[in-house]
């Protein structure tokens, strides 16, 4: 985890942020983490910003996934997104790294 943030690529919006890593054999399966801050306070908002974002994961982005460490990292404004908009948000950084690679 330490080398994907220091080594890998960071793109970000203001609510969440996502760290990528090429694996080094290309023929294991993406490896995904979801992260959320104790900066806020209250579980029950970081264990359903987790939910929410292992959800998404899950039914849109994961199709296909390429041999990489991925980490998502919820900010403090993700907290005020309901699931589509952060659903929207999601998207547009997955899209935004699948171009680049």
């Amino acid at each position: 985890m330490e080398r994907l943030f220091s080594e890998g690529t960071r793109w970000s919006d203001p609510a969440v942020l996502l760290f990528t890593l090429p694996k080094e054999d290309p023929s294991e399966p993406a490896e995904v983490a979801f992260l959320v801050s104790r900066k806020l306070k209250r579980a029950v908002l970081r264990n359903r910003l987790r939910r929410r974002m292992r959800e998404i994961y899950r039914r849109w982005v994961g199709v296909g996934d390429k041999p990489y460490y991925l980490a998502w990292v919820a900010r403090e404004p993700a907290t005020q997104l309901d699931f589509w908009s952060l659903r929207e948000k999601m998207l547009r950084l997955y899209r935004k790294f699948s171009s680049q690679r």
